[in-house]
């Protein structure tokens, strides 16, 4: 994958190096009195910030282009987090919020209408979704197309299972578990990864209940009720989905919408 913009701006694809590191926090844990260490993760791994650098020219037709290039770069430094957007080899687009953090611009003489620059990008939520997933609303809830503005949701009406296909590049962690009432202690579980979670009273007709797997939060007609919110014993995050099918159960009645967004 190669950089392609930073917040609308279009990117020099001269004398490109681009440098995407994936990097995983260590889940090893020392014991007292013994040699080497305790996996504590297992299987999982913990993504670090994505650290994002590229080398590029900027090439123009004149001096005082190449100074206003450099600006426009310079004023994105500003902005805190702006859409960074990358090419995959096959001319598909990702993207994901980052934030310009350091812009070096060395000058020496023979730099006339050209000037090598580095950049440096800071990625707290370190995956990528991709851009064709992503929809603008134009008009009303949906697309004058008629395609809904979400494209990634699931609905189960009562108790019973259904299927949710990740077809994405990594486990999906965040998204949206919305269920509407009239339900007694309803309860979603995905099969396929053993977590579920369960909200431990009622929901009258025309309640809903939101609970944000990403941010860990429960609310119920705009109050907080995550103290009622109950997961697995052995779980060590709130939901998630994980790469290819889910078998999700739902019971407890009413209504269950899942909302999610792919992950590479």
């Amino acid at each position: 994958m190669k950089l392609k913009s930073f917040d609308g701006l279009a990117l020099s694809q001269y004398e490109i190096d681009d440098d995407i590191p994936l990097e995983f926090g260590s889940g090893l844990v020392q014991l007292p009195q013994l040699a080497g260490a305790f996996d504590a993760e297992g299987a999982e791994q913990r993504r670090q910030p994505l650290v994002i650098s590229r080398k590029l020219e900027i090439v123009e037709s004149s001096f005082a282009a190449v100074d206003t290039t450099l600006d426009s770069l310079r004023a994105r430094a500003n902005l805190g987090q702006r859409w960074l957007v990358v090419e995959m080899r096959d001319g598909s687009e990702r993207g994901t919020w980052a934030k310009l953090k350091a812009l070096k611009a060395a000058y020496k003489p023979e730099y006339l209408m050209y000037l090598p620059v580095q950049l440096t990008f800071e990625v707290a939520w370190p995956w990528f979704e991709l851009a064709a997933d992503i929809l603008y609303l134009d008009a009303g809830w949906d697309l004058d197309d008629g395609v809904s503005l979400d494209p990634h949701y699931t609905s189960q009406a009562g108790d019973g299972t259904f299927t949710i296909n990740n077809t994405g590049g990594d486990r999906i962690t965040r998204g949206l578990l919305v269920m509407q009432g009239a339900s007694s202690q309803p309860r979603i579980e995905n099969v396929t990864t053993g977590e579920w979670v369960q909200y431990g009273s009622e929901l009258s007709s025309g309640e809903t209940l939101v609970i944000d797997i990403g941010t860990q939060t429960a609310m119920l007609s705009g109050l907080n009720v995550w103290p009622d919110v109950a997961i697995g014993d052995m779980q060590t995050r709130l939901f998630s989905l994980n790469v290819g099918s889910n078998l999700i159960m739902f019971s407890g009645g009413g209504t269950l919408d899942v909302h999610w967004a792919r992950v590479y």
